[in-house]
């Protein structure tokens, strides 16, 4: 089994198939392979074999050499894929901070309104948004490592992690506060509770939800018309509808980015009407994804807000 479900499960991921949804067919699969490959192939050849060290060491220095091969010209296509499409990739929190985080006074006195952005890659995103709606706002980010819960203060906690708490004199200054994570049911409902604490931080914040456009493979599109790629809708786990959900009802100032982004529950686009790719890991935005989601939210009510304070 240990050596049959890995080819398999990669089997139905190269084929675009849900990995979630043939959960049991994968099973199967493994299993029927499994016990063929035990009868046909493993018990007759269960029986003590010499091999001598020196074979045995080459086989694995020429196992170890292919592996490493092989990684170095991954590496190297991944690099120049990068290269070629880097405008329209994600940006990182380096470059966030280097080109695009203005990182004002929030204790001086001045008619900006002070923005806060917490969260963490998906924060980003939502920079990236309000930057191309208006890059002259003012804004500092708070950035959040995915693996830490700033609502929750823990007995042991990472020189990576932080509580909220920790910065609460710099949310006080603020006059709008914007929560972007990569959400789960724990998480939404750690920030909810920590809301409800803090009356004076939850009158100025705002809740962004969670974008997901679904597994995919780019490549499956290159020979597609715009109208063909626009057309594109991709299936999403009902648990991402579930999660947006729970959240719409847990706060009243949310951002709904699954209605832009999903033309029904379980069906979200890929593709803007031009034919760019809106997002290009089915959850961070490439830069034509920022300027589609910020023409759908200049309107919004919570977007609006910057202007009005």
């Amino acid at each position: 089994i240990y050596c049959v479900h890995v080819p398999v499960i990669i089997f139905y991921d190269i084929n675009d198939y849900s990995l979630e949804n043939n959960f049991i067919n994968i099973l199967l699969i493994t299993l029927i392979i499994s016990y063929f490959t035990f009868k046909l192939i493993e018990n007759k050849f269960h029986k003590d074999i010499k091999i001598s060290t020196k074979k045995f060491g080459t086989f694995i220095l020429s196992i170890c050499s292919l592996v490493l091969l092989c990684s170095y010209f991954i590496s190297y296509l991944s690099n120049n894929f990068l290269e070629k499409n880097k405008d329209n990739l994600f940006f990182t929190k380096k470059n966030h901070q280097k080109n695009f985080i203005k990182n004002y006074n929030i204790h001086k006195k001045n008619n900006y309104t002070k923005i806060i952005i917490i969260g963490d890659s998906y924060s980003q995103d939502f920079l990236n948004i309000l930057m191309s709606i208006n890059p002259n706002y003012e804004i500092r980010i708070i950035y959040s490592n995915v693996k830490c819960n700033p609502f929750k203060r823990k007995e042991k906690i990472s020189l990576d992690c932080y509580f909220l708490d920790d910065k609460l004199d710099l949310l006080k200054k603020s006059n709008l506060i914007y929560f972007a994570f990569n959400w789960d049911f724990e998480k939404t409902q750690d920030l909810k509770d920590y809301l409800d604490n803090n009356l004076e931080i939850e009158k100025k914040s705002i809740i962004v939800g969670k974008k997901y456009f679904g597994r995919f493979k780019k490549n499956k599109f290159k020979n597609l018309s715009i109208k063909e790629k626009s057309e594109i809708t991709n299936d999403v786990s009902p648990e991402f509808e579930k999660l947006n959900k729970y959240m719409k009802n847990k706060f009243k100032k949310f951002i709904d980015l699954k209605t832009i982004s999903c033309p029904s529950k379980y069906k979200c686009k890929l593709f803007t009407k031009e034919g760019q790719l809106i997002s290009f890991d089915g959850g961070h935005l490439t830069t034509k994804g920022s300027k589609y989601f910020s023409e759908e939210l200049k309107i919004n009510t919570y977007i609006k807000l910057i202007s009005q304070n």
